[in-house]
């Protein structure tokens, strides 16, 4: 199940991303530049607080979308609940290792966890999905891993 929820949520910001040009607000005469658009990204791992953390720059595929940028993140139990009480930290993290272009990440904006109230224990990893847009503010959507 974890697998296909992860799955599932790619699939979804490839969507986003792939969507429709006017659709989506996108400025055909954007010259923004988009390293790796041209291959696919990898997940690649930074140091986090407790344990290493996964990202997923996803706003490098494919057509860029006007003012948006996603990037998927794996994050431990104990770094997420750090994040969740100090955002400033996730804030951080996301500028030290530039997991967005150009002027970075001020502050997040709005923040919903997602999980199913069947859902027994506590969670050892979770799922971000982060959507960066202007003026330098995040979204974020939580969910078990």
């Amino acid at each position: 199940m974890k697998q296909t929820m992860a799955v599932s949520l790619f699939a979804c910001s490839l969507l986003i991303l792939q969507g429709d040009r006017a659709a989506m607000g996108q400025d055909a005469s954007s010259g923004r530049d988009t390293p790796g658009s041209a291959q696919s990204p990898k997940w690649e791992t930074y140091k986090g607080i407790t344990r290493d953390i996964k990202v997923l720059r996803v706003w490098q595929i494919g057509t860029p979308v006007k003012d948006h940028e996603i990037a998927l993140v794996i994050v431990s139990d104990a770094d997420f609940q750090t994040f969740v009480q100090n955002p400033s930290k996730l804030v951080t993290f996301l500028n030290t290792n530039k997991v967005f272009p150009g002027d970075g990440v001020r502050e997040v904006a709005h923040w919903a966890s997602l999980m199913s109230p069947t859902y027994t224990g506590d969670p050892d990893e979770w799922l971000l999905t982060i959507d960066h847009a202007r003026p330098c503010r995040v979204s974020i959507t939580s969910q078990p891993e």
